[in-house]
């Protein structure tokens, strides 16, 4: 497989699960979507950074791009909100 200078992952509220949130990337050579839901915490930090770890492995990624929908709210967990690179009370992408 050939090497990926970015993948992107698009991040997104979970409906009617306040403080969850769903991130996945979808694969156009397998024609899969790889997913994970995680808590607005330092233990969704941990999940979201091994789901990133795992694609940038897999694929052979030199960076992850996370992009956030227009209905995610800020995130509170310092821990987050350090990995996805913004500040607590930074605008979605």
């Amino acid at each position: 497989m050939r090497e990926l200078q970015q993948i992107s992952v698009q991040i997104s509220a979970v409906a009617g699960r306040p403080g969850e949130y769903l991130a996945r990337f979808s694969s156009q050579f397998y024609g899969a979507t790889y997913a994970v839901h995680f808590p607005d915490s330092i233990l969704g930090a941990l999940a979201l950074n091994s789901f990133s770890e795992m694609l940038r492995g897999h694929y052979d990624a030199r960076s992850i791009r996370f992009e956030l929908t227009e209905a995610v709210s800020p995130m509170r967990s310092p821990e987050l909100v350090d990995l996805l690179g913004g500040t607590p009370d930074a605008a979605p992408q």
